[in-house]
């Protein structure tokens, strides 16, 4: 059968979405991702498990509503669809009899594009084609400034509903509706009530209002269909109004657009309904990202997280041709006066699904493993992946591969112990950082590197230096050939812009001798945090913190940089891409760290002397460090001086070593 299935015969289909995603001129804009078919049939038949519906009662398949706001071509609804049509075929009937019907009165999908809703119409009708149909609930909603078409102002699509219940169609092919009959009304409305729909099931666009690799356009989250200027900034001007006036917002312009469609799919999603959602990989860990999760912790029940380990990461995506991690979200929006949330499912899979059967397969598998303990996932006799329960602050073990590594992380972080393979476990003393100091400022409230950037801010311009002494000096870039060593050389210096002088003082107030690494590279970088000769102003790489006792700087650079210092703050991060985790100066705070507080003076001073005899030792790469015999001397000292820890726990702490060294998100 491999052979067989290798051909593609069975994703044949695919090729017309996939090609139309390739050929949209203005994708960077509209940033439309093609859910793959197989990806699509494993979210929707979740999503359909997870649905309050007796589906053996005929009648209960006409009082269903379902929805894509962000429909494309329509592959992730058309899965739905086709759990929903398998299931009444199940029963013994015969799905064709309520085809038209669903088409007309259950099944919605918006977009901004009139050729990808021709093609969602396309596939939905296709289940049954020979069954003439009334019409369909495929739209084409108004992007920008339409007058001549809707007589509207200015509009942004589908986020018009976040305040809207109707909306308004542009007439086009499979726009609004298929009629029976020459001169038969066509529906040119879009009707989304507040509480309304069952399911809503979304891919949405991942666009940004910022992107610094496109400067000449002002909002590129609203550039799409070569948007003038100023059409750009009344739809953003347009979003903000609507913002002002929306109760308990999750959508932050750092995390995009694909916030904002969360917004209006929670706002669509009646009680006791499903969230089905294809989003990036940012929105398990991002700061900005936050608010989101605490959606999912209040309102919904029964999440289940799905997510890839790989080693590259556009293996890591559901989506055709991201290049990024992504995960699927399903969740049951909670009834009032539900109090029991339940755990959060995690699965990780180790590749994602081959072909719809293979999604539906490993569907099933996700259905079964609910009332599980942690486990791993097999189909047939192959090990596909594993799942294990946790909740709202377990989103940092999502994409691991090892369920013993994911389970290590969640006592550590949740018991705050640390046991490996035997009975014997030790606490650890975690703390988040910002009980310990302040963070720094962010690179843009410190200098600018060229003075003819608009609109900068900061007191200082930055330029390359390798100067000894200097008045203001700078740890600003990543150099990792030279940053092997915990102790590090500055290597820029700040220059005062006139006028700034006042400011330039307040800023260099936070200058400090410890550094931590905001773009951790496992495959290149050996340090997490590092000391500077003295103090230093922060950079873009290395933002400074500021202890509030100086002598937790040489304990915090050796905790940072030991493995379960390093572990931690990899954990912390957000592992778009495979071999790198990306922490934001603001989410810094939160960081598990030792707490230090909790140190002795004959600890801290052992520290200051085991920190002078190691500063200038160089480390290997982070993903090599289960044979870095440097690594291993500040695991030791760690675990025996600072955690008390025996000698049989050291020694059996190896294998974690090897475990996370060899993940394939960690692992070259």
């Amino acid at each position: 059968a491999l052979p067989i299935l290798n051909l593609g015969i069975f994703t044949f289909y695919d090729l017309p979405g996939r090609l139309f995603q390739k050929l949209i001129a203005d994708r960077k804009f509209l940033a439309t991702f093609y859910t793959l078919p197989s990806s699509s049939t494993l979210l929707g038949d979740i999503a359909l498990s997870k649905l309050k519906v007796n589906w053996r009662d005929s009648g209960s398949y006409s009082d269903l509503r379902i929805v894509d706001f962000a429909c494309g071509t329509g592959t992730l609804l058309s899965a739905a669809y086709r759990g929903i049509l398998r299931r009444y075929d199940n029963n013994g009937l015969d799905s064709s009899s309520i085809h038209a019907s669903m088409l007309a009165e259950s099944v919605y999908a918006a977009d901004i594009m009139p050729a990808a809703t021709e093609m969602a119409a396309s596939q939905l009708a296709g289940f049954h084609p020979h069954v003439p149909l009334v019409r369909t609930l495929v739209h084409t909603v108004p992007y920008g400034e339409l007058k001549e078409e809707t007589g509207r102002g200015i509009s942004i699509g589908s986020l018009d509903f976040l305040t809207e219940s109707h909306v308004e169609s542009i007439f086009g092919a499979g726009s609004a509706a298929i009629p029976l009959k020459v001169g038969e009304s066509i529906d040119k409305e879009m009707r989304a009530p507040d509480d309304y729909f069952d399911l809503v099931i979304m891919n949405p666009p991942f666009t940004r209002p910022t992107n610094h690799k496109v400067t000449d356009v002002p909002v590129p989250s609203f550039a799409g269909f070569s948007s003038s200027v100023a059409q750009q900034r009344a739809m953003s001007q347009k979003l903000k109004q609507i913002y002002q006036k929306l109760p308990n917002r999750v959508g932050h312009g750092n995390a995009g657009l694909a916030s904002n469609f969360c917004d209006l799919a929670h706002r669509k999603l009646k009680t006791g309904g499903v969230l089905a959602l294809v989003l990036p990989i940012t929105a398990l860990s991002g700061e900005s990202w936050h608010k989101f999760r605490r959606l999912l912790q209040q309102e919904y029940k029964d999440v289940t997280i799905v997510t890839i380990a790989s080693r590259k990461s556009s293996e890591r995506s559901f989506s055709a041709d991201t290049n990024m991690a992504e995960c699927l979200i399903v969740a049951e929006r909670c009834t009032e006066g539900t109090k029991e949330r339940g755990d959060w499912r995690f699965v990780c899979l180790y590749g994602r699904p081959k072909s719809i059967p293979e999604g539906a397969a490993i569907a099933e598998l996700v259905k079964q493993s609910e009332n599980a303990a942690n486990g791993l996932l097999k189909l047939g006799k192959v090990d596909i992946g594993h799942h294990f329960c946790g909740n709202f602050d377990d989103t940092g073990m999502a994409s691991i591969g090892s369920l013993d590594l994911a389970l290590f992380f969640k006592r550590a972080l949740t018991e705050k112990k640390i046991k490996v393979r035997s009975s014997i476990s030790i606490d650890l003393p975690l703390v988040n950082l910002k009980e310990l100091g302040l963070r720094g400022p962010i690179d843009r409230d410190v200098g600018v590197l060229n003075l003819a950037t608009k609109g900068h801010r900061g007191p200082f311009a930055i330029s390359r230096s390798s100067r000894e002494v200097s008045m203001y000096p700078c740890l600003w870039w990543h150099n990792t050939a030279q940053e092997r060593q915990i102790l590090v050389a500055t290597d820029s210096i700040g220059t005062v812009i006139s006028g700034r002088e006042d400011l330039a003082a307040k800023i260099w107030q936070t200058s400090s001798r410890l550094h931590l690494s905001l773009d951790f590279n496992t495959n290149s970088a050996s340090i997490t945090a590092c000391i500077t000769a003295q103090p230093a102003l922060g950079g873009r790489a290395w933002p400074s913190f500021q202890c509030t006792d100086s002598r937790w700087e040489p304990v915090l650079a050796l905790w940072c940089n030991s493995f379960l210092g390093l572990m931690l703050i990899w954990w912390h991060g957000s592992k778009q891409h495979s071999g790198r985790s990306i922490n934001t100066v603001s989410k810094l705070p939160t960081l598990p760290v030792l707490d230090v507080r909790s140190l002795s003076d004959k600890q801290l001073a052992k520290c200051e002397d085991f920190f002078m005899s190691y500063m200038n030792a160089e480390l290997l790469p982070a993903s090599q460090a289960y044979r870095d015999d440097v690594r291993k001397e500040i695991d030791n000292f760690v675990f025996s001086e600072l955690l008390q820890a025996p000698d049989s726990l050291i020694e059996e702490f190896q294998i974690i070593r090897e475990l996370w060294c060899h993940e394939p998100i960690v692992a070259p």
